[in-house]
């Protein structure tokens, strides 16, 4: 008797821990799909259509303002903010860059792309914040990926503003993704076909090895396994690789960094290599490019101007 209740409690044991490994297993598999599912229509439903933007901030400058707004969809959720700085006097054939930056960057970027009578400068602002609590920790994967995709619906309602607010023509936009603003330019590219041009500056695409690339040159291989293998599974779906050919018809250009720290030269091959025509590859040899005007930042500001031609003087 009591050997025959050892048995059927096993049986019953076996049957719980079966049913348990498939729900954790079915969990899993679905946590994966999430994690790897297209968010493209969740992006343009976020963004919405432009709502009343609050200004946060004023700021005078040489030749005009610039304002920090928030920016608001038509519901009345705030996105993210972003720094917009007009010349007070704009020259008939202007142009507009739209720059995602990296997290850091902020009201520097102000300072960092000169002033001219013939350009206008939008950024949007990444509205993430490093966890500083248990509780911020363990939601951190979710902030991430949240913070990521409003910064691109944001980017999505900035062009919508300077068209409808600013009286701009979005035919003179040229996108800018600089470093970590990469995925946010590619998949705004990708998703917004009112922006003519897309210019990355020393990023690329295989998030995961650029991860994994960083980690080994700090001098830890075994965390660079394993946080690529982590990036694998939180950022593919804005994995720049994914979206990269959706820019064309419209022009992408490729500035690399020879020797980059940050992004590998193999990282950004790989993105020009999955983008398709028209595109055009450049290099420059100053490292990375930083929040700082050094070097590298004085060869960033000659492609661009490369790009966009040198200053027009207002009438």
């Amino acid at each position: 008797m009591g050997s025959e209740a050892v048995r059927r409690g096993g049986r019953r044991l076996r049957r719980a821990l079966a049913l348990g490994a498939a729900v954790i297993l079915a969990g899993a598999s679905a946590l994966v799909l999430e994690l790897r599912a297209d968010r493209r229509d969740w992006i343009r439903e976020v963004a919405g259509d432009l709502g009343a933007p609050r200004v946060l901030e004023r700021v005078a400058t040489a030749a005009g303002e610039a304002r920090r707004l928030e920016l608001v969809n038509d519901r009345g959720d705030a996105l993210a903010s972003l720094w917009l700085r007009r010349p007070a006097r704009l020259a008939p054939e202007y142009h507009v860059l739209v720059v995602y930056s990296g997290q850091e960057t902020g009201r520097r970027i102000l300072d960092l792309i000169p002033e001219r009578d013939d350009l206008v400068l939008a950024s949007p602002q990444y509205p993430y914040q490093r966890p500083r609590t248990l509780g911020a920790s363990l939601r951190w994967p979710y902030d991430l990926r949240r913070a990521a995709f409003r910064t691109v619906a944001a980017g999505l309602l900035t062009v919508t503003l300077l068209e409808r607010e600013e009286r701009l023509d979005p035919r003179r936009i040229l996108l800018v993704g600089a470093s970590l603003g990469t995925p946010f330019a590619v998949l705004h590219g990708a998703l917004d076909a009112r922006v003519p041009r897309v210019l990355i500056v020393h990023g690329g695409g295989d998030l995961p090895l650029i991860v994994r690339s960083i980690e080994e040159r700090r001098g830890r291989p075994w965390r660079g396994r394993l946080a690529a293998g982590l990036a694998r599974l939180l950022v593919h779906s804005f994995e720049p690789l994914r979206y990269a050919a959706e820019i064309s018809p419209r022009e992408l250009i490729v500035v690399g960094a020879r020797g980059d720290h940050q992004f590998p030269e193999a990282s950004t091959l790989a993105l020009f290599e999955r983008a398709r025509e028209p595109k055009l590859l450049r290099w420059t040899s100053g490292g990375h490019v930083r929040s700082t005007r050094d070097a590298a930042f004085d060869e960033v500001l000659e492609e661009i101007e490369r790009l966009i031609g040198p200053p027009a003087a207002a009438p």
